[in-house]
């Protein structure tokens, strides 16, 4: 579509409505292979320029363009930069009414070794303005880990024993191999307590699928509503029971539409969510220690397998040198991954927390849709022939349902309403309608 829209004559750098480019837009989606064609179209000088502009985005830790990706293509690169890691804000742990694991089967902290390996930025969220946020992160497409974004004391309502969590924790939930199984192509394997899975237990199914759970703030099975009426919900700080439409910290004011599918998450060890993407996300853990796997959109997909198999065997098969982007999450902290980008996780020992799948600002001008209707979704009212990106594997490796000429390994582009050509053709209409 963006080699048509070229011959056509239209300019990569026109801009849409709200003022990004094709060029700009291929970019943030790691489709260098577009960006490649596009610089083509220019002109020299204009070109050149382009060109440095993208090695020095790519060289950011978590760009969605790979240093090795434009090599390959041709374009000039710049090695990629550490990554930023910040300092724990400073009392973090002070005035809490449970210890550190909330007498959970969980890793108490991180250990700094292992936060050293993780690939992206590493950020205090007391300190991180709104303005930097949007700037560095948000505008860059890139996830960053807000440290000790959850203190100690606010996180106390879901610890074990206490207050609505005893009653909570005793009730069996539908679980699977991701929170809903149904986007991999799979099926719930069996319902467990939070107690259960402190003993980090497996389903009865033939590939022994160890759990996730989760469980929403209005949903039939009583774990309250969102406004904190009941159970506990109402223990969990009162920025993340905000209405729909203000975000849990402050920094993503300016960036955030409205709340989408508000969860709360618990899994054992070894368990985690499988490959997967959706809209912008927030991931604020509360107790445990959680790996991360992610990819770019160019490199998003969905798989059935389980995450721990997906890393060790798919992953280094199917992904070019650099991906998955790694990083591990520990107990207070709020992980941010930008609409689009795939994301695998693993826990390691038992691990509870809160999440949303929200509306951020640029996917709700791409899908023109305040609610930001999930991309998946959006690919479910397309044909066949025109469902091209990503890649849905179950977990045997057979194609999923929805299966088009996708390519089986992932190397498609985001499946969505949104991408390079779609704004090549919006940037078009417009300077027709103006002409």
């Amino acid at each position: 579509a963006a080699r048509l829209l070229l011959d056509a004559g239209a300019s990569p750098l026109a801009a849409t409505d709200v003022g990004i480019s094709a060029l700009r837009e291929a970019m943030l989606m790691g489709q260098v292979e577009i960006l490649a064609m596009m610089m083509r179209a220019l002109p020299e000088e204009e070109r050149e320029r382009r060109s440095r502009e993208a090695a020095r985005y790519a060289s950011l830790p978590g760009s969605p363009l790979l240093p090795s990706a434009l090599k390959e293509a041709g374009l000039p690169s710049l090695p990629r930069a550490r990554p930023r890691v910040d300092p724990p804000p400073r009392g973090a742990q002070e005035g809490a009414s449970c210890g550190e694991g909330g007498g959970w089967d969980a890793l108490r902290y991180l250990p700094e070794d292992v936060r050293s390996r993780c690939e992206i930025d590493q950020r205090d969220g007391s300190t991180l303005s709104e303005e930097e946020y949007f700037r560095e992160y948000f505008s860059q497409a890139r996830p960053v880990l807000l440290r000790d974004a959850i203190p100690l004391k606010q996180r106390c309502g879901l610890a074990k024993g206490r207050g609505p969590m005893k009653a909570a924790e005793t009730r069996k939930r539908r679980c699977g191999r991701t929170a809903y199984p149904s986007l991999t192509g799979q099926q719930f394997c069996g319902s467990f307590s939070y107690l259960d899975l402190n003993d980090h237990p497996a389903c009865s199914d033939e590939s022994r699928t160890l759990p996730v759970c989760v469980s929403k703030p209005n949903n039939a099975g009583g774990e309250g509503k969102i406004n904190g009426s009941s159970s506990v919900w109402s223990k969990l700080p009162v920025n993340f029971r905000y209405g729909p439409e203000h975000a849990p910290l402050a920094l993503l004011r300016r960036s955030w539409e409205a709340a989408g599918s508000r969860q709360l998450f618990a899994g054992g060890n070894g368990s985690g969510a499988a490959l997967h993407f959706h809209n912008a996300a927030y991931n604020a853990l509360f107790f445990g220690v959680k790996h991360w796997l992610i990819t770019p959109p160019r490199w998003a997909g969905i798989s059935g397998t389980a995450s721990t198999y997906w890393r060790d065997v798919h992953a280094p098969r199917d992904m070019p040198a650099g991906l998955p982007v790694r990083c591990s999450q520990g107990p207070g902290d709020m992980m941010l991954v930008p609409a689009h980008w795939g994301h695998a996780t693993i826990n390691e020992a038992f691990s509870i927390g809160v999440g949303d799948l929200y509306c951020d600002r640029r996917l709700s001008i791409y899908l023109q849709d305040g609610r930001c209707a999930s991309p998946v979704k959006s690919l479910k009212g397309m044909a066949p022939t025109q469902r091209l990106r990503g890649y849905f594997v179950m977990s045997g490796g057979a194609p999923a349902r929805g299966k088009g000429r996708g390519d089986a390994r992932g190397r498609g582009a985001l499946p969505g309403r949104g991408g390079p050509g779609r704004a090549l053709g919006r940037a078009r209409s417009k300077r027709r309608r103006s002409s």
